[in-house]
């Protein structure tokens, strides 16, 4: 990472950023964002910087829907050069709070993805459970047998916490939702914790009321899922529900047709051929995932997204097409 940074922050001194922009003007840029916040924490974008993020991007790019590169992979038409689309994953309140009226203010569109479940107060979204139990949790220290390797995490501290968050949470992405749910009742029985049925505002979803809001604007309202869940560790039958039922699910609370899909954690090993194919056959226009490969090009079921943040060298190193070039270099050295 170190190193990406130097030589990142060396291209930019070097006037190389320009270059970048000229050499990947013709490939859109999706970014990924999924929390924000008043002042920003280490899980949630503050409002003023993504203000400045959004504002920047105005005055050097076009910022296009995601509709725009899904009619270009299906039917050839054009982008406009240095195109960037804007993502959101999850369907938290505070994307109504603190993004939205960034968005609007400066006319701006974007696709937001939502877990339908969670919209409908049934569920919450699982990585909360484990930090919403492990900073509730009565133990200071905590060792879970489930996971291997293991010496055990000082929840005395924040570092303890959120060494626990990362590895409890690593251990359940793999999962299907009974393996899942079934580790996040051994934590909260292991650290004392009753977890609420709703979860509290901090983790809180949208409304529908709030989404019908969203949709008269410029914001595509896409699906992910109906629980959030693993489609690769899925059965076939789930498999078809969380990715059928979310959609028809939003289409008949907002009355919209939904045309765009996300599949949750979005990593490579989070979908496969067979996930795809039962994406594609429920009536999507387009799925994305949260890295970019070059090897996959503009594949519509497996559009490349890079995940962004505070750090305004990575988001201009992104943006500037500098990252893509860098991808296209080692693909072409076989690397």
């Amino acid at each position: 990472m170190k190193n990406n940074i130097e030589l990142s922050q060396i291209a930019k001194w070097l006037g190389g950023y320009r270059v970048a922009k000229l050499l990947a003007r013709d490939v859109p840029r999706i970014l990924v964002y999924h929390r924000f916040s008043e002042r920003g924490t280490a899980r949630a974008l503050g409002a003023d910087v993504f203000e400045k993020q959004i504002s920047w991007l105005v005055e050097r790019f076009n910022i296009v829907p995601l509709r725009v590169i899904n009619d270009a992979v299906t039917t050839g038409s054009p982008i406009p050069p240095n195109a960037i689309v804007l993502t959101v994953d999850d369907g938290y309140e505070d994307f109504f709070t603190y993004a939205f009226p960034v968005l609007k203010k400066y006319g701006v569109p974007a696709t937001l993805y939502i877990t339908t479940e969670f919209i409908d107060r049934n569920i919450w979204l699982w990585p909360d459970v484990v930090e919403y139990v492990v900073r509730h949790g009565s133990k200071v220290f905590y060792q879970p047998s489930y996971l291997s390797g293991t010496i055990g995490y000082d929840l005395a501290t924040d570092n303890g916490k959120a060494r626990a968050w990362n590895d409890v949470g690593d251990h359940c992405v793999p999962l299907d939702n009974d393996a899942r749910a079934s580790v996040l009742e051994r934590l909260a029985d292991d650290l004392r914790v009753s977890v609420p049925a709703i979860p509290p505002q901090e983790y809180g979803a949208l409304s529908w009321d709030q989404l019908r809001t969203l949709s008269s604007s410029e914001i595509e309202i896409g699906a992910h899922t109906c629980t959030h869940a693993n489609l690769v560790a899925a059965n076939d039958h789930s498999l078809q529900w969380e990715v059928g039922d979310c959609k028809r699910r939003i289409e008949e609370m907002l009355g919209t047709r939904v045309e765009s899909f996300c599949y949750p954690n979005g990593t490579r090993t989070d979908l496969n051929e067979r996930v795809m194919d039962v994406v594609c056959a429920a009536g999507y226009r387009s799925a994305t995932v949260s890295f970019r490969d070059i090897k996959e090009g503009m594949n519509p079921f497996a559009l490349g997204r890079y995940v962004v943040g505070a750090d305004r060298q990575r988001y201009e190193s992104v943006t500037y097409g500098f990252e893509y070039l860098k991808q296209l270099l080692k693909a072409g050295l076989g690397r």
